[in-house]
């Protein structure tokens, strides 16, 4: 379910499931996604945009 990388010298972590949700991204597989660069966090989402 959870994966992680450096895409870009940014670094994220996803968590993914096999099939669509209605609180995944888009209503898509990803609830879950955190991308950091340089140890800020600049995008995030866990069920929702956060903001």
């Amino acid at each position: 379910m959870w994966r992680n990388g450096i895409i870009n010298g940014c670094e994220y972590w996803v968590k993914s499931f096999s099939e669509s949700s209605y609180y995944g991204i888009n209503e898509g597989r990803i609830s879950k996604l955190s991308v950091r660069r340089d140890g800020r966090e600049i995008i995030s989402y866990d069920r929702g945009w956060d903001l």
